[in-house]
């Protein structure tokens, strides 16, 4: 019996001492955090709108909850709307949190708005937190004259608000598009009536030799065949040559077969059997890459860029510019030697030669 009566003196130590310590706790954390609630303007016109800030100063390792409201904070008075909490670190491990509610009233008179109550929970520790009770004046408008005792009077005419920039920047930049758009179609049909196109751009014309030139060059440096691929490889350089082949002797080669070509050249007047053979050489061994799947021997590649190299440099047209500096390089003189560019032939016959290919 002694002994029972000893357990239960220390089992009551001990929840003594337990209670005390959750005691002093909670009087301790109560110390650590402040709540406030605070209204920007206690008196407002009915139906203006005014700030309530609640505020919560509190430790950064616990976590006090804001009360939670529908639309309103009293009957009378309603939530326009509300900001989530700003949270601003201070010193000494302590945050300020802040939310901010834009509150509204239509009913007159001085309204009280209750304490605000904070809570926390964690585990089996608890705790709430009240602000003090605020009070908001709602006065109605006087419309009266100040000089009038009567009851009835005349109906108050609207006021007259001054224009903003806001309000004639659209219709500014509705003249100036309305102007834009009359002088695009003046302009338009202007140009339609001379037949004249809307944008001249002028580039230095290229001749059709220089072009293809320096896009053979290009494909020679791409080295696609080395690289494995044969079909792009042909496929490129009959593209080349067709596009050189229509813009040299004025023939829709980019739309016409390999027969064609040789067919609409021959119809030119085109009679230069060795040149004819090299470029059906090279037209046929395209066909046969990129429609039976050949597969050519790197000599051949090399052949067909030689070929195509080859057609360009002994078919290129002379253009106007040359022709007229190689006369001059030869007047006056027989037997002079013919200035460079008429592929290596010298004298008088180089230039008889040349003119026979501008003929062609």
């Amino acid at each position: 019996m002694l002994r029972i009566n000893k357990i239960n003196s220390t089992l009551l130590i001990i929840f003594s001492f337990l209670g005390m310590l959750f005691l002093f706790s909670g009087e301790s954390f109560g110390q650590e955090v402040e709540v406030e609630a605070r209204i920007d303007s206690t008196n407002v016109l009915i139906g203006d709108q005014t700030n309530l800030s609640l505020i919560i100063n509190q430790p950064d390792s616990i976590n006090v909850f804001f009360p939670e409201f529908s639309d309103t904070i009293t009957e009378s008075i309603e939530i326009i709307n509300s900001t989530s909490p700003d949270t601003l670190r201070l010193d000494n491990k302590r945050l300020e949190i802040t939310r901010n509610y834009n509150i509204s009233c239509f009913d007159s008179g001085y309204h009280y708005i209750p304490p605000f109550i904070f809570q926390y929970n964690k585990d089996s520790l608890s705790a709430t937190w009240e602000t003090q009770p605020l009070f908001l004046h709602v006065s109605r408008v006087d419309i009266a004259p100040a000089d009038s005792s009567d009851v009835i009077f005349d109906i108050k005419l609207p006021g007259k608000m001054p224009i903003t920039f806001s309000e004639i920047f659209p219709w500014i930049v509705g003249a100036i598009l309305i102007g834009l758009l009359v002088f695009i179609l003046v302009y338009y049909f202007k140009k339609r009536k001379k037949q004249e196109p809307l944008f001249k751009i002028r580039k230095p014309e290229e001749p059709p030799h220089v072009i293809a030139l320096r896009e053979l060059d290009k494909l020679k440096e791409n080295k696609l065949w080395q690289k494995g691929k044969i079909k792009l490889f042909h496929s490129e350089l009959t593209c080349i040559i067709r596009k050189y082949i229509e813009r040299r002797f004025q023939t829709g080669a980019m739309e016409q077969t390999s027969n064609e070509i040789i067919e609409a050249l021959v119809r030119n007047g085109f009679n230069n059997n060795t040149q004819l053979a090299q470029l059906k050489l090279l037209l046929f061994s395209a066909d046969m890459v990129k429609f039976a799947k050949a597969k050519p021997l790197p000599d051949e590649n090399e052949t067909a860029l030689l070929n195509a190299y080859v057609f360009v440099n002994e078919t290129k047209q002379i253009w106007q510019k040359e022709l007229d500096d190689q006369k001059k390089g030869i007047e006056g003189e027989k037997g002079v030697e013919g200035i460079e560019g008429l592929d290596g032939v010298k004298g008088i016959e180089g230039i008889n030669d040349g003119t026979k290919q501008l003929e062609n």
